[in-house]
């Protein structure tokens, strides 16, 4: 007669063949415990679009077809055009940078573009490419969209009308019920006059409403192509201002080095006669304009959440503007009084 040691020893045995058992078969109807079965796709891959121009800051799907995951990504220009290394989703939202560089050989009348190249790649090594051309948008930094258009394609296109949405927000800070200037850089479109719809111009003036958000509307002329390069705010005033305080500068030098030969009877230019209050005119207006400028310079940074401590350096711009704008007054009043 077996003893009790004996039956558990057996029980325990049999406990475990069974278990064992139980394991194998689940293990087997569950495909080897964690393995994945993998749908290949028999389809070629490839990257849609496969050739587009895409404007920066503007949001865009980059479409994965074909092909098995998970996929492998890369860009000649990741620092303007950044892709993830490896996905599994066959749609990518990318929104472009700003290209501080710009294909070679280009126009000055052409969209200003960087071209990049990009390659994926499946599980199985099969490889497609796609060529992006990303055009510099001078509103990057505000949101911009196409709302409704007259076009079949659902975007901006040749004989056709598009409304343009923008959003003046930054970093959570509205800038509303303020005024947008609108320019046409280049490129055959008109906006569309808001107070004559007939009437067609280079220019827009546009107030954002309490949200921050403003519209305008472009008509693209006929049989031309369908990329369109658009829209500044304009800072040409500022360009031709730094070239006229360069210029000023030069004179004042020039005026202080004849000072000391007697021209103007010690006063260099500013003494001669005419010349002087003409100068000194210019001085005045000059600095005048320079004080809008820094107001201006104030504002934006208000509006882009700059840090505070930006305010010490444009508070200090403006204090010099100031003494340069009085000290060109009392120039001025001291000429014409006669008395240097």
């Amino acid at each position: 007669m077996p003893n009790k040691g004996d039956v558990i020893v057996k029980f325990q045995t049999l406990a475990r063949y069974a278990f064992g058992l139980v394991s194998a078969f689940l293990l087997a109807s569950c495909g080897g415990g964690g393995a994945q079965t993998q749908t290949v796709d028999i389809n070629p891959i490839a990257l849609n679009p496969s050739a587009a121009t895409w404007y920066a800051g503007v949001k865009n799907t980059l479409t994965i077809g074909g092909g098995t995951g998970p996929f492998t990504l890369s860009s000649s220009e990741p620092g303007i055009f950044p892709v993830p290394l490896s996905t599994g989703s066959r749609n990518i939202d990318i929104v472009p940078q700003q290209p501080g560089v710009i294909d070679a050989g280009l126009q000055a009348d052409e969209l200003q573009v960087r071209t990049v190249n990009l390659t994926v790649r499946d599980a199985f090594g099969a490889q497609a490419v796609a060529v992006i051309k990303v055009a510099q948008n001078f509103l990057t930094g505000y949101g911009m969209f196409v709302g409704t258009t007259t076009c079949s394609a659902g975007q901006v296109c040749a004989g056709g009308e598009t409304t343009l949405f923008f959003d003046s927000t930054f970093n959570g800070q509205l800038y509303s019920n303020h005024q947008f200037r609108i320019e046409r850089v280049r490129g055959p479109f008109q906006f569309i006059d808001p107070l004559n719809s007939n009437n067609q111009v280079d220019a827009v003036t546009v107030t954002s409403d309490h949200e921050g958000k403003f519209t305008t509307v472009i008509r693209v002329a006929t049989g031309i192509p369908s990329q369109v390069g658009l829209i500044k705010v304009n800072d040409k005033f500022r360009r031709i201002m730094g070239f006229a305080l360069m210029g000023y500068f030069a004179l004042a030098v020039v005026s202080l080095i004849s000072a000391f030969f007697g021209v103007g009877g010690g006063f260099g230019l500013y003494g001669a006669g005419p010349l002087g209050i003409l100068l000194c005119l210019a001085g005045v207006g000059l600095a005048a304009v320079t004080l809008a400028l820094d107001f201006d310079s104030i504002d934006r940074m208000v509006t882009a959440g700059a840090p505070a401590k930006t305010a010490w350096l444009l508070g200090h711009g403006l204090i010099v503007t100031l003494v340069w704008l009085y000290i060109e007054i009392l120039r001025l009043l001291a000429i014409l009084r006669g008395d240097n």
